[in-house]
């Protein structure tokens, strides 16, 4: 690494997030999206995947799956979210080409910053003459995100690019209760309907809540109903508004 001060600095973003994987990936409408990336994996002559979706669609959950995947292979990868790496120099990129898979996400963060946009395609370029690969996500295709650098718009559009597919309310209700259902409890559908309801639309938020509903509901041995939701609910209310 050029800059060891600096790596060590953003090494708490490009961590593993050890619950992340294609398994505990809700699959339901991104069945197609799946097999693209697990043949993006698969084909190493595939040099980038860029994947795009609205807030909350999972794209940060797949960059995690494919870290975790690569990782257990013993392959050096990185994962550094733009959205705070940007506060350090572009300096932070440099030297990551070396790493077998390189995880962008939230490139929107960066998007129409002249340095940033410049340092990006020169990882895309010294990654690609490393023979390493980069995984890209954004929270919009390509052409919709405001980069202003031609070469990078074009270098981005080489390689595979693949869209998530946010979830309807009944596939929301799908996905929470197949996260349950991985954490070993079961949700019922009006469980469901009542966070669908009450919760910000966006799937990270609703997990978040989903993990305080099961270590709760183990500390207080209750069974996870609608009085017992709307409580820890209301409790969360209050301290937000406190």
């Amino acid at each position: 690494m050029e800059n060891p001060e600096i790596y060590q600095q953003i090494s708490l973003d490009i961590g593993l997030k050890d619950n992340s994987s294609f398994a505990s990936f809700y699959k339901k409408g991104n069945e197609q999206l799946i097999a693209d990336i697990e043949g993006f994996i698969a084909d190493e002559q595939l040099k980038i995947l860029y994947v795009w979706g609205g807030a909350g669609s999972g794209k940060t959950h797949l960059l995690h799956a494919i870290q975790n995947q690569e990782s257990e292979k013993g392959s050096v990868v990185y994962y550094l979210p733009l959205s705070n790496v940007k506060n350090y120099p572009v300096a932070a990129l440099d030297g990551l080409e070396s790493a077998k898979l390189i995880c962008l996400d939230e490139l929107e963060y960066v998007a129409g910053v002249s340095q940033w946009e410049e340092a990006i395609f020169h990882l895309l370029n010294r990654t690609w003459a490393n023979g390493n690969r980069i995984v890209i996500a954004a929270n919009g295709n390509v052409h919709d995100i405001g980069i202003k650098l031609p070469d990078l718009q074009s270098r981005l559009q080489w390689g595979l690019n693949c869209k998530v597919n946010s979830l309807d309310d009944n596939g929301k209700q799908g996905c929470l209760k197949y996260r349950a259902m991985l954490r070993g409890f079961d949700l019922s559908d009006e469980v469901c309907s009542f966070l669908i309801k009450r919760l910000p639309r966006d799937m990270g938020k609703m997990f978040q809540f989903l993990e305080l509903i099961d270590k709760q509901s183990l500390v207080e041995k209750r069974k996870v109903t609608i009085p017992f939701v709307k409580t820890l609910f209301e409790k969360k209310m209050d301290r937000t508004e406190s």
